[in-house]
C-alpha cells in the first residue's frame, strides 16, 4: 500500500462503494463512478480482476465475520443495549483493518 496526501489518503475503493450502496441485483460498471478531474488523494487499492468480480467480492466480504458484525453495529437502530454494545466493541472496532482490495478482504474475513 502506498501513502497519499496527509488527511486525504483514505478514498474508499469504488467496488466497496458499489457493494455497500447499490442493490445486489444491479451490475454496476466502473464508468458509473468517475473520479473528479482534480483528485488529490491516490487510490489505495491495487485492482485484481474485473470491476464486477471486485464488487461481488466486496458484497461477499460485507456479509462475513467481523465486517458483518461491525456493519450490524453501525446500521441497526440505536437502542440502550446497542449503545452499550457499541461501547463494549469500540476498541476492537477501532483496530479492525479491512483490506482495500475486496478479494483480500474475502480471504481475511470469510471462512473457506
Amino acid at each position: 500500500m502506498h501513502r497519499g496526501v496527509v488527511a486525504h489518503e483514505k478514498p474508499l475503493p469504488i467496488p466497496w462503494v458499489a457493494a455497500r450502496l447499490l442493490d445486489p441485483k444491479t451490475d454496476p460498471t466502473a464508468a458509473e463512478f468517475p473520479l473528479p478531474t482534480f483528485f488529490v488523494a491516490r487510490p489505495l487499492d491495487y485492482p485484481t480482476g474485473s470491476f464486477a468480480s471486485r464488487v461481488d467480492a466486496a458484497r461477499r466480504a460485507l456479509d462475513c465475520g467481523d465486517v458483518a458484525a461491525l456493519l450490524r453495529r453501525v446500521d441497526d437502530p440505536m437502542t440502550p443495549s446497542r449503545f452499550i454494545g457499541n461501547l463494549w466493541h469500540a476498541f476492537d472496532d477501532t483496530r479492525l483493518r479491512i483490506s482495500a482490495e475486496p478479494i483480500d478482504a474475502v480471504r481475511q474475513f470469510c471462512p473457506s
